[in-house]
């Protein structure tokens, strides 16, 4: 009961909180920032590194490989700048879009409600005050009287009243000014479209395999079947490559738990899956969402529309920040800038903002709960790891522990542990550099590359000696340090004393006794 009630007072908010200086070191949710024409430049990207960026995404909606090959080496000369990081790249494909087509003397269309439109199909066709052209054949086949049709970003919205052979009669909801080129909605239709386009496919072969991108962010995933496809034509290069499946539409969130086991991880596109579903819902989904997640220990992104008015603004407003709040409560291990460091005024500083909030977020965490919770939900009876890993993090809610360490060849460890949220950074030593990448997006891990050479005692030595010099831990605090199945990597590395967790006492030099 002590204990207990020593728990909820470290999960309480109080007055000190409020006023006392943020410590961003302390930061266990990652970061995400699009890189474009407001960051293109290594000054900039060394700011972004140094604000805390951990994974830089390319999106191939708006841009070539010419553009993205510029910024990425750009990149690569800030990471050469500053010593020690180790930033992942993301690279999000375009997917198969619907959208509107041409219009006549390229003149935006003046809508006002009530107003009836055929939508036809040939796409060659221009587009003017009583029609449309759309770019997906099978609309008249695909929508039903009374379906909606969103359409801007969900800016219009048309109501469809006749389905015909090639053709769609719709009327305007809502006023509106649309122009050429808009993308298209269709909620809670099936959509029959390729996950990847061959443009998708160019990208990721030309781009993500020559550059040795570390996740795939699969843009209109709607089914299993499709991360099954994209694992298909990623063929060798799947154990360094990640896929994520974004949500992004009512098909996908309704095949959530399939997509969910067969994807690596997820993306919660809120921005678009808000155009399929009540704005009322979003939340609702978001919190199901995460928690899903979390119960298999797969890394969940949440983006879009996260620090919206700082694409102008200098400052975000409060409900953002709530916002924000919200999602590292919910049990998100990232989240995903978009415009806000792609083409916004103030990228850098809305980086550092949203690193502020995580960590202020994340002193509301009442850790015992969370671990709990995931335990109560994780799949019975217990393999081996998922023992040992459960152990570990009952046992540094239950001791004085100040840092944990994972040794991993492939990730798995470090993956399992991390799911159980402990309040201690938990430090992922590998000696491959894939491995080093992909930890990168697990929330409260450090990733930390090893040698080979050296014996696990010297190794670590180190790793302590690091957390220390950097406030992770403290001299007469205690390390658990774990050696995973899978092996460490490192040259006395006995088969016995893998899976096995052991606690050192941190001394005055920080060094394991």
């Amino acid at each position: 009961m002590e204990a207990e009630g020593k728990l909820e007072e470290l999960a309480r908010v109080k007055y000190a909180n409020i006023i006392e200086e943020i410590d961003v070191s302390t930061r266990k949710t990652k970061m995400i920032c699009t890189l474009g024409p407001a960051t293109s430049t290594k000054e900039r990207m060394v700011e972004l590194i140094d604000a805390g960026m951990q994974v830089a995404r390319f999106n191939f909606s708006y841009g070539d490989h010419k553009t993205f090959g510029e910024m990425l080496e750009n990149l690569k000369d800030a990471m050469a700048e500053r010593k020690g990081c180790n930033v992942s790249l993301m690279l999000d494909t375009k997917g198969p879009e619907i959208r509107t087509g041409i219009l006549r003397d390229a003149e935006p269309v003046n809508i006002k409600e009530g107003q009836e439109f055929d939508i036809l199909t040939d796409f060659s066709l221009e587009g003017d005050s009583s029609r449309l052209t759309i770019s997906y054949q099978a609309l008249p086949d695909t929508v039903k009287v009374g379906d909606k049709i969103v359409i801007d970003e969900g800016h219009l919205i048309l109501e469809v009243k006749e389905c015909l052979e090639d053709s769609v009669k719709a009327v305007a909801m809502n006023d509106h000014i649309l122009g050429e080129n808009k993308n298209v909605a269709l909620p809670g239709c099936t959509i029959d479209l390729p996950v990847l386009t061959e443009r998708d496919e160019i990208d990721i072969a030309d781009f993500g395999f020559k550059e040795h991108i570390d996740i795939l962010a699969c843009s209109f995933t709607r089914k299993e079947s499709d991360i099954e496809k994209i694992v298909d034509f990623i063929g060798d290069h799947r154990e360094t490559m990640k896929i994520f499946a974004k949500i992004d539409n009512k098909e996908s969130l309704d095949n959530y738990e399939a997509i969910l086991k067969a994807s690596d991880g997820i993306i919660i596109s809120r921005g678009d899956l808000s155009r399929e579903i009540p704005a009322d819902k979003v939340f609702l989904a978001q919190k199901w969402m995460i928690s899903e997640a979390n119960a298999l220990g797969k890394p969940v992104i949440v983006s879009n529309e996260i620090l919206d008015s700082m694409v102008k603004k200098p400052r975000p407003s409060r409900a953002e920040a709530g916002d924000i709040a919200n999602i590292i409560v919910d049990g998100a291990d990232c989240i995903m800038l978009t415009h806000e460091t792609s083409v916004g005024k103030y990228p850098t500083n809305a980086a550092k903002m949203l690193v502020k909030i995580c960590c202020e977020a994340e002193k509301t965490i009442h850790y015992k709960r969370v671990y709990e919770d995931v335990k109560r939900r994780s799949q019975t009876p217990f393999k081996f790891s998922e023992t040992v890993a459960s152990n570990i993090a009952s046992t540094a809610l239950d001791m004085k522990i100040g840092v944990l360490i994972v040794f991993t060849e492939n990730g798995r460890a470090a993956r399992t542990l991390a799911k159980y949220r402990p309040r201690q950074p938990i430090f992922v030593c590998t000696s491959d550099q894939s491995v080093l990448k992909q930890m990168s997006l697990l929330r409260g891990v450090i990733p930390y590359h090893i040698d080979k050479n050296e014996g696990i005692e010297d190794t670590v030595a180190k790793v302590i000696n690091f957390a220390r010099e950097r406030a992770f831990c403290q001299e007469g605090t205690k390390a658990i340090v774990q050696t995973s199945s899978e092996g460490t990597g490192l040259k006395d590395d006995p088969v016995e004393e893998c899976n096995m967790m052991k606690v050192y006492d941190i001394d005055a030099d920080g060094v394991a006794n």
